[in-house]
């Protein structure tokens, strides 16, 4: 039997998904989001009234130049963990030793500050208490020791290997030797289009070459921060912002879908050549209902596949063997984090002709 693809239809699509919180009544949050040496937030550090605070930060805080200074330490609203401590100078800046743990009692990150800037080795864990990232600072200067993913893996051992770092909305990677960038660095945006370089950075024996961006080129030093302050939670306390999320309720997270790495088209078409060769080969005469095959793009944008229960087991297995080593994927990112996303092929057949379509399922955004 031959099998004819008709138009191949596409459900793919790169967005942005930014869900509004709405308010039961106007909020006065600055009125009670302080007392004299107490500050209240909720668990992302965002500045909430005293009967909605899950952080509560001990110190000294002063509302007209809106800095703190001294030594303070913010525990959970009951009272039972400690969620940071540390110390501001005069001015207001990080200086001393720092430590900070999630609100599950793990340790979050532990190192020293001079004048807002790292000194000294810094250690970043995950909430499940494994090792994220180590690294180095003296001044300004930063080097990557060692970075493990979630799973555990070393993806930088002794300060080579490749590396992302990521600043607001811009995410620059590239490869590192002995801690410091080499080579050819891009930067890409973690909410856009994820195919579209946004700028890049060449360095030669650890050295700041050349950069360009859309503005142009420019010579005189590096943008690229390789660890941004933002890495402490802590840190948006002192951006004082305030929630707009009601007492108590979820953030809704910030999310961009998978892309096919060549584009849609060109991924539409190798699944076409990769399910005729299998479609030509066995008889589906007494199959009526459509064929599901489910797929998962995985944080490092490889495509896998599993059995679906309901179809013909060997069928199945004979169409995922067939689409095994598809292009690569950009990763779906939720608050710029790379997080797996679900993707479905849906195979129908109608008088000898079968046509075929794929969507990428949504993205869960509650935090």
């Amino acid at each position: 039997m031959k099998i004819i693809f008709t138009t191949l239809y596409i459900f793919a699509t790169s967005i942005i998904t930014v869900s509004a919180q709405t308010q039961a009544a106007p909020r006065n949050v600055w009125a009670r989001a302080y007392t004299k040496d107490k500050v209240f937030f909720n668990n992302d550090y965002f500045l909430v009234e005293d009967t909605c605070a899950e952080i509560v930060r001990l110190g000294t805080f002063n509302p007209w130049t809106k800095k703190f200074t001294g030594k303070f330490k913010d525990i959970s609203s009951a009272g039972e963990r400690i969620v940071a401590e540390g110390n501001y100078n005069a001015d207001g800046l990080k200086d001393g030793d720092f430590i900070s743990y999630y609100l599950n009692g793990n340790t979050e990150a532990k190192g020293s500050f001079t004048n807002d800037m790292y000194n000294g080795r810094w250690d970043f864990y995950y909430p499940t208490g494994k090792p994220r990232l180590s690294l180095l600072a003296t001044g300004k200067a930063i080097k990557i020791l060692d970075v493990w993913n979630e799973e555990g893996k070393k993806t930088v051992e002794n300060g080579a290997g490749t590396f992302e770092s990521v600043i607001g909305p811009i995410a620059w990677s590239g490869k590192l030797v002995a801690g410091t960038p080499e080579g050819k660095w891009t930067a890409k945006t973690i909410y856009g289009r994820q195919d579209e370089v946004l700028g890049t950075e060449r360095f030669k024996l650890g050295q700041f070459v050349k950069g360009s961006n859309v503005v142009g080129e420019y010579t005189d030093s590096s943008h690229i921060l390789l660890a941004s302050p933002d890495l402490l939670h802590l840190t948006k306390a002192e951006k004082l912002w305030m929630s707009s999320v009601p007492c108590h309720g979820a953030r809704q997270a910030i999310a961009t879908y998978a892309q096919p790495s060549n584009g849609p088209e060109q991924f539409t078409t190798w699944i076409a050549e990769r399910l005729g060769p299998v479609l030509n080969n066995v008889q589906l005469n007494s199959i009526n209902e459509p064929i599901e095959l489910k797929g998962t793009v995985l944080e490092d944008g490889r495509l896998t596949f599993k059995n679906t229960e309901g179809n013909d087991r060997k069928l199945v297995s004979a169409l995922t063997m067939g689409l095994s080593g598809l292009s690569n994927f950009t990763p779906a990112r939720r608050d710029g984090k790379t997080v797996k996303q679900e993707l479905v092929i849906i195979i129908k057949y109608n008088s000898s002709v079968y046509t075929f379509t794929y969507r990428l399922l949504p993205i869960g955004l509650e935090k």
